[in-house]
């Protein structure tokens, strides 16, 4: 009787620890099966010259989807290049030219899309969260970073959770000052601007725009993202569909 009673309770014992540690390692295992595929929906930001000439032939940022007719956003910094150039945006090995159709520079955005003439893949558009982005709520980041020891041509993720929700930055424009930013702990570096910040549904909550740096230790800094619902209000504004 009493080893059947001991038996009893090291299975209620397992079964709870289990129940703890499994949920912890299924739910990480779930929320990246579900971000994964967003890679389809995201592309690197490659500006030209007329004589088609690289400015950088890495790329400079990072764009994703937000319309099945070919819209891209980005950050507008990425893009601001003068007159004279023009925009690729790279999925992998293939590249197809763009458009710049709306911009904001106070808010650092700006609408890119692809020529409908391209022969490609059908566009892939990510959606933005209905819900606002809660403090410490794990997110995800997208983005091609630019690093000469990646030889590749894959998207890198990156994962964190969100530090602050009303951050107020201390930016050369006054403007970019009154604007309430999210501020995550997720690792993020040259390239990464206008990469889509993620929750675990795959859902758009951010964009990246800022990223700040300790000098000492460039592993450590801060990383600022546009609000979704800015992002939202931008792209039903100008785009027409």
């Amino acid at each position: 009787m009493i080893q059947r009673l001991i038996f009893i309770l090291m299975v209620c014992c397992l079964g709870n620890i289990y129940g703890i540690f499994g949920g912890l390692f299924s739910s990480e295992q779930d929320a990246s099966q579900k971000a994964i595929p967003v890679e389809k929906s995201v592309a690197k930001v490659v500006v030209n010259e007329q004589s088609g000439k690289l400015f950088n032939r890495d790329g400079i940022g990072t764009a994703f989807c937000v319309s099945s007719e070919g819209y891209y956003v980005t950050c507008y910094h990425t893009l601001d290049l003068g007159k004279n150039a023009y925009i690729d945006l790279c999925f992998g090995e293939k590249s197809y030219p763009a458009e710049l159709v709306a911009k904001s520079p106070k808010l650092d955005i700006a609408l890119l899309k692809l020529d409908p003439s391209a022969e490609r893949d059908p566009d892939q558009p990510l959606t933005i969260m209905e819900d606002p982005v809660q403090l410490g709520q794990e997110v995800f980041i997208l983005g091609y970073p630019r690093n000469d020891f990646i030889l590749d041509s894959n998207a890198t993720m990156n994962h964190g959770v969100v530090a602050a929700t009303q951050r107020r930055i201390n930016v050369d424009n006054p403007e970019q000052r009154k604007i309430d930013f999210l501020q995550i702990d997720a690792y993020a570096s040259e390239g990464f601007s206008g990469s889509p910040v993620l929750d675990a549904n795959s859902k758009i909550c951010g964009m990246v725009v800022f990223i700040y740096c300790n000098k000492a230790d460039l592993w450590k800094g801060a990383t600022f993202a546009l609000p979704g619902e800015t992002i939202r209000s931008f792209i039903q504004a100008n785009i027409k569909e």
